[in-house]
């Protein structure tokens, strides 16, 4: 019955590096790819963006790895959000959420003999400008 309350010498409290311990390289990765979507969407004088982020896999039949994991697990956006926040820090820029989110794209269809379209999994990075460097 007292098996749930160890003695204070075992409790172990994570801390926020180990509790991502596992997402941090996807955080990685959705950073330096918002980067380059930054680069092409962003517009002069608008302080909040929306900024959708789709990248597929090597053979383009599917969303990449990452984006997958940022889809399905709410711990690895959270991750993500901090990390981007981190790196941003001075810039004057934040990410407020890494939202799922679905994009469409035509492939080849081998059993259809055709083209068609597919929804695959996408990430929206939202982002405001805080001015506060």
């Amino acid at each position: 019955m007292t098996d749930n309350f160890p003695p204070p010498s075992q409790i172990f409290r994570n801390s926020p590096a180990q509790a991502y311990q596992g997402f941090v390289k996807g955080a990685r990765i959705c950073f330096n790819n918002l980067i380059k979507e930054f680069e092409n969407q962003s517009s002069y004088g608008e302080p909040k963006l929306s900024i959708p982020i789709k990248r597929f896999s090597t053979y383009g039949g599917d969303s990449a790895e990452w984006i997958k994991k940022h889809f399905d697990y709410p711990t690895q956006r959270a991750c993500s959000v901090d990390y981007c926040n981190m790196q941003l820090a001075g810039t004057g820029w934040s990410v407020t959420a890494i939202r799922p989110a679905e994009t469409r794209k035509q492939t080849w269809d081998y059993e259809k003999d055709g083209w068609h379209w597919m929804s695959f999994p996408a990430l929206t990075v939202d982002m405001e400008w805080t001015d506060a460097k």
